[in-house]
């Protein structure tokens, strides 16, 4: 199940995730140049990702919920982007102060990220990083056009693409815990079988003990009293005192 279940959801998830952010750097593209090719990416992008999503029902039941949530989020995405075609025509060209500003801004905030990075861990400089580029990104994208209703329409985007991702992180969260308290699981089931184990085996051990001294009395000492007898009766001593005990074969001999 570790193997088969959780782990293959969790990755499923998270590279659903960067699928999700592939269509939302192809959608800024499109909003900032208009170009078809970019448009076709995207909806390529998101038909892949909509059978990737439907691939986890089967393997993960019991996430149903999350999967029609993720998959509500990206029907939104897609008719916004669909939206978004039929008016893209009608926008204006990008205004070039505006992108002039969106980079000179971002061109600031990365030098007073990396002037205070000698006081931060590797982990969070490359988080902030990320979000910073992540916000250059919308605002690229926001100085593509005037036009209110394309705002709208990005706004809309970003909305649902931020709800899709919410889901996915959630769903990969909690299959990676379930690999951890399958793994911890699986563990204890092997501690309980190394106990099983080793009291079989000290069972065993203690039958053989047992059996090792009762086979001589019960079974070969018999015999070996026998064996005396008849060589003194082939001897022509006839007067040998033979104790019998017990039934069986070796008492009618």
């Amino acid at each position: 199940r570790i193997v088969s279940v959780d782990a293959s959801v969790a990755m499923q998830a998270e590279r659903a995730s960067l699928v999700m952010l592939d269509a939302q750097r192809s959608e800024r593209s499109y909003f900032l140049l208009h170009d078809q090719d970019d448009f076709k990416t995207n909806q390529q992008t998101l038909d892949g990702l909509r059978d990737m999503i439907e691939s986890l029902r089967g393997v993960q039941p019991r996430e149903s919920n999350t999967i029609e949530k993720m998959k509500a989020d990206l029907e939104t995405y897609q008719q916004e982007m669909r939206k978004a075609a039929e008016r893209i025509s009608e926008a204006g060209e990008p205004r070039v102060d505006r992108l002039r500003s969106a980079v000179l801004t971002f061109e600031k905030d990365l030098n007073n990220i990396l002037r205070g990075a000698h006081r931060q861990s590797r982990g969070s400089l490359v988080r902030e990083l990320h979000d910073r580029t992540s916000r250059f990104d919308s605002e690229i994208a926001a100085a593509g056009t005037e036009d209110p209703i394309l705002q709208s329409i990005s706004t809309e985007l970003e909305d649902s693409a931020n709800s899709f991702l919410s889901q996915a992180a959630e769903l990969e969260n909690r299959n990676w815990n379930r690999v951890v308290n399958d793994h911890d699981n699986a563990r204890a089931l092997m501690v309980r079988a190394e106990w099983v184990l080793g009291s079989v085996s000290f069972l065993v051990l203690l039958i053989s003990v047992w059996v090792s001294y009762v086979l001589p009395k019960e079974v070969v000492q018999p015999l070996l009293d026998l064996k005396a007898a008849v060589d003194h009766a082939a001897a022509g001593n006839y007067e040998i005192e033979f104790d019998v005990r017990g039934k069986g074969e070796v008492a009618e001999l």
